[in-house]
């Protein structure tokens, strides 16, 4: 649980909306997709608050319609930055300011929604303020690796493999585990850059192969 790294003015609202968001999650790891979003639905009538959206957003994420996540989890951080939800700041502007260690998840996953969706570079600025907002290993040797897959698609080659190589460091163990994020993000930047040495110039969005359903550790709840 994260709830003492919670902003104080939102710690009871997440408890009082706390049990209904446990629900919806074991149903969505139970691959019960209507009935998750049915109860988060229920959170959101109850408190209308950046958790909920971000839950809603990984709902999405897993249904595999990552436009929809990713107005999800710009709604939630713009809820965060205390900013209209239909005005047009972009992610340079909300990242701007400081954040608690409990919205890293996400910017996180607004950094993979952002790569999902071809905006390339919105995912780096999300992915590089995710770095700043852990210290844990595994989250961090996973955010390398989703950024060398970024600078991949940039075609930076550079700053690609300096990225691997820190997720090689922070974490070995997790570069090497079967269908580990880390893993995963190896295998894109070595077919991508495979076809840039031959020249060849697919769509690179057809190498990310991380199944949200076959993976679940790779996005994160507010409630794990």
């Amino acid at each position: 649980m994260r709830v003492a790294l919670l902003p104080k003015c939102c710690h009871e609202d997440y408890k009082r909306i706390q049990p209904v968001l446990y629900w919806a999650m074991e149903q969505r790891y139970s691959q019960s997709n209507e009935a998750s979003i049915e109860q988060l639905e229920l959170a959101f009538s109850r408190d209308p608050n950046p958790i909920v959206y971000h839950e809603i957003g990984v709902y999405h994420t897993y249904r595999r319609d990552q436009p929809a996540a990713f107005e999800c989890f710009m709604t939630a951080l713009k809820m965060v930055r205390n900013r209209r939800t239909d005005n047009s700041e972009g992610i340079t502007t909300l990242l701007a300011n400081n954040f608690d260690n409990f919205w890293e998840p996400l910017i996180f996953n607004l950094g993979y929604a952002a790569l999902y969706t071809n905006r390339v570079d919105q995912a780096i600025l999300c992915f590089k303020k995710a770095l700043l907002l852990t210290s844990d290993k595994f989250k961090m040797a996973e955010t390398h690796g989703m950024l060398a897959v970024a600078y991949v698609f940039k075609e930076d080659i550079d700053s690609a493999f300096n990225h691997a190589h820190f997720a090689i460091a922070e974490d070995p163990d997790h570069v090497v585990r079967y269908r580990s994020p880390t893993y995963i993000a190896f295998q894109v930047v070595k077919q991508l850059l495979l076809e840039l040495v031959n020249l060849q110039r697919s769509d690179p969005m057809e190498y990310i192969l991380i199944d949200p359903k076959q993976n679940d550790k790779f996005f994160y709840s507010s409630t794990s």
